[in-house]
């Protein structure tokens, strides 16, 4: 069998990892053979060796054990909607990565994250942006035909109004992982997320919408309005 100049002397079946804890089982498909598994051009068939994939197992199985543990809602939601994974090779060693589309619900490509709490997170944040895709498809919604570009905190290049909901809406609900996980972790995770990215000051007109919100943020660090 031959594809862009690579050929695999046998046929290989596409693995699936299965994960069950206190009778919730998460069913996904480890898609690392598959010409279309990302969103580019076709790629070649990379097949994960057998430690590799016992890693994603192992990863993957301490990630559910604490999300059905400690965030029972968003676990179900992944037993649902969540269908595969397609491992991304890691350019970075200190920085995962990952991503969804629009045209593959269900589907995330990463890189595997070095332990089972990152995992979680990075499950629940890109799950955010299959659900919001979801929406966008069943329900015409106003930003969808708005030309503004948006300042977003976590990009260095303007957004517009979807693509800032985008962000909004899946990292809020990494922010709610991560407020449930305790404050030690958060910092940690914060850390990784930020620590070696500069941070932009706002401008006047964003400074004047964002200081009314964010003097009713609730602080994690002291557990009120700080």
């Amino acid at each position: 069998m031959r594809h862009k100049g690579v050929e695999l002397t046998e046929w290989r079946p596409m693995r699936q990892i299965r994960v069950e804890h206190s009778g919730h089982e998460l069913a996904v498909w480890l898609d690392d053979l598959s010409p279309f598994r990302a969103f580019g051009d076709p790629l070649p068939a990379e097949p994960l060796s057998d430690k590799a994939v016992l890693d994603w197992t192992s990863t993957l199985d301490q990630a559910w054990r604490l999300l059905v543990s400690r965030h029972t809602e968003q676990a179900e939601g992944l037993a649902t909607g969540l269908a595969a994974l397609v491992p991304r090779p890691r350019r970075n060693r200190f920085r995962d990565s990952s991503a969804t589309s629009a045209d593959a619900f269900g589907l995330v490509e990463l890189t595997l994250p070095t332990d089972a709490p990152r995992l979680a997170a990075v499950l629940i944040h890109e799950f955010a942006h299959s659900k919001l895709n979801g929406l966008f498809d069943l329900v015409t919604l106003d930003v969808e035909d708005r030309d503004e570009i948006c300042y977003a905190p976590w990009r260095d290049d303007p957004r517009p109004l979807h693509g800032l909901l985008h962000g909004v809406y899946s990292f809020l609900a990494v922010t709610d992982f991560w407020r449930a996980e305790g404050v030690d972790d958060m910092r940690t995770s914060a850390s990784s997320c930020t620590g070696s990215r500069p941070r932009t000051p706002p401008t006047p007109s964003s400074a004047v919408v964002c200081s009314p919100m964010s003097a009713n943020v609730l602080s994690p660090r002291c557990g009120s309005t700080c």
